[in-house]
């Protein structure tokens, strides 16, 4: 093996190997690109869900006297399903 590096002209391999290294070097930062795009989602992901625990933690908490009646007669809080009972 030894022999064959010996044999062989520096000037056609550089070249070679210095294509490599860019391809290698895009495909890398290709990826870099896509892991930071996916933790973006993920982050805007886990403010979504932030934002709907403090939206509809209040369903998880039993109101009581007036919020109780407020709360079930708000068409907005009841939800899709039960505005056109109103």
């Amino acid at each position: 093996m030894t022999e064959k590096w010996q044999s062989t002209d520096l000037s056609t391999i550089l070249p070679e190997l210095s294509d490599s290294a860019r391809r290698l070097k895009g495909s890398l930062q290709e990826r870099r690109i896509n892991v930071e795009q996916c933790i973006a989602i993920l982050k805007s992901m886990e403010r979504s869900i932030d934002d709907l625990k403090t939206t509809f933690g209040a369903f998880n908490e039993r109101p009581s006297g007036n919020e109780a009646t407020n709360l079930s007669l708000d068409p907005m809080i009841l939800g899709k399903e039960a505005r056109g009972t109103l």
